[in-house]
């Protein structure tokens, strides 16, 4: 199977068009410093709800333990 990317056809300069949006709103974001902090805060919110829901699991898997091995010592 022959699978070729748009950046290894003959003639192509390397760079990929799909890229060109993203570099256009990285671009925006780089030289817009309001755009930059807010999207500051959205990505440390993003972390932080990913550090509690970790944290959650964790306590319900360590709750989990608890209970079986409680069951256990019982059996």
């Amino acid at each position: 199977m022959d699978v070729r990317t748009e950046s290894s056809l003959p003639g192509h300069n390397g760079w990929i068009s799909k890229h060109a949006e993203n570099y256009k709103q990285y671009s925006a974001l780089i030289g817009d410093p309001q755009l930059r902090a807010r999207t500051e805060e959205k990505m440390q919110a993003i972390v932080l709800n990913a550090e509690h829901e970790m944290k959650v699991q964790e306590e319900v898997r360590r709750q989990e333990v608890i209970r079986a091995q409680e069951v256990s010592r019982r059996n």
